[in-house]
């Protein structure tokens, strides 16, 4: 399952990434050049993955430390945490299938990835999970 980041995220990752972009004080060619290297586009507009958005962010933090200048990092949230025990347990419960029976019960929810829902949707995906421990 390929991860699709929601709207609001992903504006909050492009502002980032062009904050970090003119710290670093990147020329347009070395900013394009960056990106098809690190995801494979030349625009960060045209990013469509959580994880190419994360290898963008920490490539630019790597050049910024090279300046000796401070990396920016993007707040971690709540949520985030939360969505990272989920995770965890799914991998720990559900072993090699986490996977695909995340992704099942993520499709009956309307959901294409965890990243897409919200903090009670978050809350039904660990229920999920505590029910097949139990069961288990």
């Amino acid at each position: 399952m390929i991860a699709v980041i929601n709207e609001n995220k992903r504006k909050k990752y492009l502002a980032l990434i062009h904050t970090q972009k003119a710290r670093a004080a990147l020329t347009d060619e070395e900013y394009a050049s960056f990106l098809l290297a690190t995801a494979g586009v030349e625009s960060a507009s045209k990013i469509k993955t959580p994880e190419d958005f994360r290898q963008v962010i920490s490539g630019l933090n790597k050049i910024l430390i090279a300046k000796d200048l401070e990396p920016l990092e993007r707040r971690r949230t709540k949520d985030d945490a939360f969505l990272n025990a989920i995770k965890t347990r799914a991998n720990a419960v559900l072993g090699s299938r986490a996977e695909k029976r995340l992704s099942g019960f993520l499709n009956k929810m309307g959901k294409a990835n965890l990243e897409d829902c919200n903090p009670h949707e978050l809350r039904r995906v660990m229920g999920f999970i505590t029910n097949i421990e139990r069961k288990g």
